[in-house]
């Protein structure tokens, strides 16, 4: 019995990266990771200089609390929760959205590219964050109880303001680095990379800072809450510059 000749050539063969694309990638991913700790460091530094200005003014009450005076400390309380918080993520999101846009521009030789996208990154990352910590932390004050600090509440919280802020910049890195048809995989990297770094956060938070609080939205010391912004911000960078770096080609 004979077998029907196979043209090789309309055969796929085996994905090959070219050494110059897994350079490419390589730069790509070192750029967008350095620029990603940049982002992180400046918006704690901005961070810290405006910390608990957010917190109400404690009262004083002669003996117990009422029911009506504990609801408006409870609502005060959580106001300021959620001005931080909104602060906090919405410095790091414009950051990391404006460093991560110009990374991309810069990618491909384009100043004019990486201008646009750092504007384009700036607004859409600190939107996407505020707009996140809206949801997410409120959601948090209905659903969880009020002394709750538990993990799987913090990763649920942190988890969906750290991808929705990293989805925005990796579009920022995806437009800036190849246009519109670079941002989809961009986008689905920053998220995962975003969810990575509060996986990570809190890892380090139970080893590192155990008095912290870092199940909280934001952390009750500095080294933790630089903490938080650094790896939130360098795997985000790392996972939209994965998602972004060109594809290998079937040789």
């Amino acid at each position: 019995m004979s077998t029907p000749d196979v043209d090789p050539r309309s055969t796929p063969g085996p994905v090959v990266e070219a050494p110059r694309e897994r350079a490419s990638t390589i730069r790509l991913l070192a750029l967008a990771t350095s620029a990603g700790l940049l982002a992180g460091l400046a918006s704690w530094l901005a961070e810290e200089s405006m910390h608990g200005r957010f917190r109400p003014p404690l009262t004083a009450t002669p003996g117990f609390a009422t029911p009506a005076e504990t609801a408006v400390a409870t609502a005060s309380h959580r106001a300021g929760v959620l001005a931080e918080t909104s602060v906090v993520f919405g410095l790091l999101g414009a950051a990391l959205g404006a460093a991560l846009g110009a990374v991309g521009g810069l990618s491909r030789k384009s100043p004019r590219d990486a201008g646009l996208a750092a504007l384009g990154g700036s607004a859409l990352g600190a939107a996407a964050a505020v707009a996140a910590v809206q949801v997410a932390v409120r959601l948090g004050f209905r659903l969880l109880p009020q002394d709750d600090d538990g993990l799987l509440g913090a990763l649920a919280m942190q988890g969906a303001i750290a991808g929705l802020l990293g989805a925005a910049a990796g579009a920022a890195l995806g437009f800036g680095a190849a246009g519109r048809r670079g941002v989809p995989q961009a986008v689905v990297g920053g998220l995962l990379g975003g969810v990575v770094g509060v996986v990570a956060y809190q890892v380090a938070g139970a080893l590192a800072f155990p008095l912290a609080e870092t199940s909280r939205p934001v952390a009750t010391t500095p080294g933790a809450r630089l903490t938080a912004q650094l790896l939130i911000a360098a795997l985000a960078a790392a996972g939209a510059a994965l998602g972004a770096a060109p594809a290998p080609r079937r040789g």
